[in-house]
């Protein structure tokens, strides 16, 4: 795990910014404790995987029937770079191949296209 860490943290220059390098490894600390891919999503799992969250001091709350993520960083300090980062890591550790990134206009949306485009 924390190799690929490394990787993106250097890849998506996160190594200057330590709210997002925190938040992706904590992400992954998350994930190394919860197998996501194994999961059935029942209320008891999500439960679980909850409290796991909170051993990072973030309320994590699933009104959903799979684990959904919320990383509360200042405006302008590179939310949109986290969010890349973190879906390269959970396609690479976990698998993932489908994701929903809900953002008002399509502004921030196009930006993480870039983002994600130059450090290819």
């Amino acid at each position: 795990m924390r190799g690929l860490v490394d990787d993106i943290v250097s890849q998506m220059s996160l190594d200057k910014r330590e709210p997002q390098r925190d938040s992706l490894v904590k992400l992954a600390e998350l994930c190394e404790k919860n197998n996501f891919r194994a999961f059935d999503y029942s209320t008891a799992t999500l439960k679980k995987i909850e409290s796991d969250a909170r051993l990072f001091s973030s309320l994590f709350e699933f009104e959903t029937n799979y684990p959904s993520f919320v990383f509360a960083l200042a405006t302008g300090v590179g939310k949109t770079r986290l969010a890349g980062a973190c879906i390269y890591y959970l396609a690479q550790m976990q698998g993932f191949t489908e994701f929903l990134i809900v953002v008002k206009g399509e502004t921030l949306y196009n930006k993480l296209l870039n983002d994600l485009n130059k450090s290819n």
